[in-house]
């Protein structure tokens, strides 16, 4: 297993230990101010990465064309987060999770190998259909996650799904975009440089706009944010080393696999029951991760 696949594991680990810590807090509070707060966060984390590896000097020398790509990538990958944040919040979390996760590992795949013309090897495609059904089995589980969503009316009950599928696509174009941009810059000086617009955009939201400050909130939710905004911030900074030392369609299908880590987790920490279809879910992801990381 190389460097890429392992950074993409641990990628998919922390994005599922950050979705464990905020589950609770995106009902009251604003999805929004929480990407805020994650932004913020990951621009300090970026800044601490790129000054370990000294590397700061090396953010100066990407071209107009990377640079454009880096950010563009960040900015449209920061909608994404947004809008699955919502989703969740307003809609069933094992549909519209669900949903927006095949469409990150679908197109992400595919445009990885009709735009970046990169070998996907067919047991990786096998893996990335097992790691996607085993998703759905995995996701579609207990008593909060079967039950009807609550909505406001016919504008929320559209807008959960279209969010879902909205932050999935934009995800894979976010992928791609930084799979091309990275290749031949320094990961951590591109990702401090891919941030800068993120940053400058949330700070004028944060000036103008109040809902978007990360203050006043309840020390309770609070600690949960930042907590999850830390794991967040691991996460985003092993993607983006797994996007530099593999492809775009093996990171896509790795990254997919957090539901693996989210049901043992959510039974430790949640009190939610293991069911017998999420184990199979869990299972059959296992085999699809095999499949990619051992044989594709």
């Amino acid at each position: 297993m190389g460097v890429g696949e392992l950074a993409a594991l641990g990628g998919a680990l922390g994005w599922a230990i950050s979705g464990v810590i905020i589950k609770s807090a995106t009902i009251r509070v604003r999805a929004v101010r929480i990407n805020a707060i994650y932004v913020f966060i990951g621009g300090g984390m970026g800044l601490i990465a790129v000054a370990l590896a000294g590397t700061f000097d090396e953010i100066f020398e990407i071209s107009g064309r990377d640079a454009a790509l880096l950010m563009g990538g960040a900015l449209i990958g920061s909608t994404g987060d947004l809008a699955i944040l919502r989703s969740i919040t307003i809609g069933d979390v094992g549909r519209n999770f669900t949903t927006a996760t095949a469409m990150f590992v679908l197109l992400s795949t595919f445009g990885g190998w009709l735009i970046l013309d990169e070998n996907v090897a067919t047991f990786a495609w096998t893996g990335g259909i097992l790691i996607l059904t085993g998703v759905y089995l995995t996701n579609v589980t207990g008593e909060q996650r079967l039950s009807r969503p609550t909505f406001g009316g016919l504008g929320d009950l559209l807008s959960a799904p279209v969010l879902a599928v909205f932050a999935g696509s934009v995800w894979a174009i976010s992928l791609l975009m930084y799979d091309e941009g990275l290749v031949a810059n320094d990961v951590f000086a591109a990702n401090v440089l891919a941030h800068v617009v993120i940053v400058a955009l949330y700070l004028l939201a944060v000036a103008v706009w109040a809902p978007a400050r990360p203050l006043p909130i309840k020390r309770e939710d609070g600690t949960r944010v930042l907590i999850s905004g830390l794991f967040l911030g691991v996460a985003l900074i092993s993607f983006i080393i797994a996007v530099d030392r593999s492809d775009a369609s093996s990171t896509a299908i790795l990254i997919s696999s957090s539901p693996l880590f989210i049901v043992p987790l959510s039974v430790i920490f949640l009190g939610e029951k293991l069911t017998r279809r999420s184990a199979q879910g869990v299972a059959i992801t296992l085999a699809g991760v095999f499949m990619v990381v051992g044989l594709g």
